[in-house]
């Protein structure tokens, strides 16, 4: 596949170079943060925009706060799937927070749904490793066959 050129009112730029540039990302209809991971960077993230631009952090593949989601308290997770122990996390807002259990054969389901109010990640993760372990004993390690062992 071929690389296509960006629409002529999106911008590709590093935090490092947005942040440079404060005032004029205020004036912008949206910003994307990809993978924010360190709270400066959500906190600087987040102060981009303004109170008239929406910002969206995508992706962040950790957070110091060892929780879901990041360390802003008026952020609204509107899309999140994470992998916790033995399960998943799953939103789409303005639906409720799906704990789901991850089974032997890979397939997922639904344990409970948690409405609004983001739910700690050690809860969460404590109802799916009990479920697992119960339903499963200590044979729910996600398996790959072509390798022949667990993962």
């Amino acid at each position: 596949s071929r690389l296509r050129a960006l629409p002529t009112n999106v911008e590709l730029v590093s935090l490092r170079s947005a942040l440079s540039r404060e005032a004029e990302m205020r004036g912008m209809d949206g910003i994307i943060v990809v993978d924010p991971r360190s709270t400066s960077h959500w906190t600087k993230g987040g102060a981009l925009g303004g109170d008239s631009t929406t910002t969206v952090m995508l992706n962040s593949a950790f957070s110091e706060t060892y929780d879901l989601c990041g360390p802003l308290p008026d952020c609204i997770p509107t899309l999140f799937v994470k992998r916790i122990s033995k399960g998943w996390m799953f939103r789409v807002f303005p639906k409720s927070w799906e704990v789901c259990l991850e089974r032997p054969d890979g397939s997922i389901e639904v344990l409970s749904t948690v409405d609004n109010t983001k739910p700690k990640l050690r809860e969460v993760a404590k109802i799916v490793r009990e479920e697992s372990f119960k339903r499963y004993s200590i044979f729910n390690d996600r398996w790959s066959k072509g390798f022949g062992a667990r993962l």
